[in-house]
């Protein structure tokens, strides 16, 4: 078989670290194109991925592959050091500069602090911004993949704190206006530090009203389902969370959720406009920090099938945004299957004799009403068949 496309939906707790074989991630999807697999045999595609922090002891994560219309999926269960003492770590980020510009050389100071009264050899994670390339880390920190950089077993003495340096540099594809992400986590412990970037300090020109204020379309947003898995016929709500990170107001804001046709309809808009494959809102403005929430309900179609999956994408886009802002989510559809297993089968023939049970009793119950219909039944019959021999013999 050729020229196959190979698709890997990802669990919302995994954050995506690296493929094999030339595979692209993109909002939660790893695709290969164009895979051969030769007669008569198989081929392997990998995707490397991290446990998100938000990820509890006891979840499961579920990855779905998919191609030439044949999915299947892999559950992995989520389970925690029982390291108690991480909950008295603190984390704290900061820039030595902003705003950067494309070349520049950033330097991020990442704190971390022990609150316990116990010395903790911890692990420490650093997430790239895509628009920075890693130069070096203090501490024996290393580069773990392409945006990712970690610290294994860094001693923090009992209520002490230890400062870990890391140098990026800020690459030509970031905009002006972009704002540079880098997300540490530290067991429990998570902080952000974003970074303005502006090119020479030239800001684009405007015109009249639609000029933002100062720091204006660096919103983002965040989207959530209530539920990871669906049946068709069922309600489903999504949760979308946008928000303005700038120090000015955004204005002409439009947010456009949309899924593919056939899939969902829309039961309750949230004051949105629903456009056929898609809901979508329309906000005047957005004040410096302020964040909208939107929780919008639909219906999964009848016609969804048992394994397929339902991937539907948010944009936000506004006056003065140099990119819009994106987020996406995936749902599994299920289907109700028969039980197996010994408790299903031992259930099932409890259920059984009960009814059995039941009906004996209905049927002792009902023995002397059963007589009395069963010879009335005969005395008519024996007087219907004497009036017709009785006529035949008359004549």
């Amino acid at each position: 078989m050729n020229n196959l496309t190979v698709l890997l939906y990802l669990d919302n707790d995994a954050r995506f670290s690296s493929t094999s074989d030339g595979g692209t991630h993109s909002n939660g999807t790893v695709t290969w194109s164009n895979v051969s697999v030769p007669g008569n045999s198989s081929i392997t595609r990998s995707a490397y991925v991290c446990v998100d922090s938000n990820a509890d002891d006891g979840d499961t994560l579920r990855s779905v592959a998919w191609t030439n219309g044949v999915t299947e999926d892999e559950i992995t269960r989520v389970e925690d050091s029982g390291d108690g003492s991480c909950n008295d770590i603190d984390v704290l980020v900061t820039d030595s500069a902003d705003p950067v510009e494309t070349g520049d050389t950033l330097t991020y100071s990442i704190r971390i602090v022990n609150n316990s009264s116990d010395d903790e050899d911890i692990d420490v994670h650093a997430y790239l911004d895509q628009d920075v390339s890693f130069l070096s880390a203090s501490d024996g920190g290393d580069e773990d993949s392409d945006d990712e950089i970690v610290w294994n077993d860094v001693t923090i003495n009992s209520d002490d704190d230890d400062t870990l340096r890391l140098d990026v540099r800020v690459r030509s594809t970031a905009q002006d206006g972009d704002r540079l992400r880098l997300r540490v986590t530290a067991c429990d412990a998570e902080d952000s530090e974003y970074t303005l970037v502006e090119d020479n300090g030239i800001i684009p020109p405007c015109v009249g009203s639609s000029c933002p204020n100062p720091g204006v379309g660096i919103v983002t947003v965040d989207k959530m389902a209530d539920r990871t898995e669906v049946q068709p016929g069922s309600t489903l709500s999504y949760t979308l969370t946008i928000r303005n990170l700038s120090d000015g107001v955004a204005q002409g804001i439009t947010v456009e959720d949309r899924f593919t046709a056939g899939t969902l309809t829309v039961e309750d808009p949230a004051g949105g406009i629903t456009t056929g494959n898609g809901v979508r809102w329309e906000i005047p403005t957005m004040g410096p920090s302020e964040t909208r929430v939107i929780r919008y309900r639909v219906r999964v179609s009848e016609s969804m099938r048992h394994g397929q999956i339902i991937v539907n994408n948010v944009e936000v886009r506004g006056i003065g945004f140099n990119r819009p802002a994106t987020d996406s989510t995936q749902v599994s559809v299920i289907q109700n299957l028969p039980q197996t297993g010994e408790t299903s089968l031992t259930g099932s023939l409890d259920t059984t004799n009960s009814q059995l049970r039941v009906t004996d009793q209905t049927l002792q119950g009902n023995t002397q009403s059963t007589s009395f219909v069963l010879w009335t039944t005969i005395i008519t019959m024996g007087m219907t068949l004497g009036s017709v021999f009785g006529k035949r013999l008359a004549f």
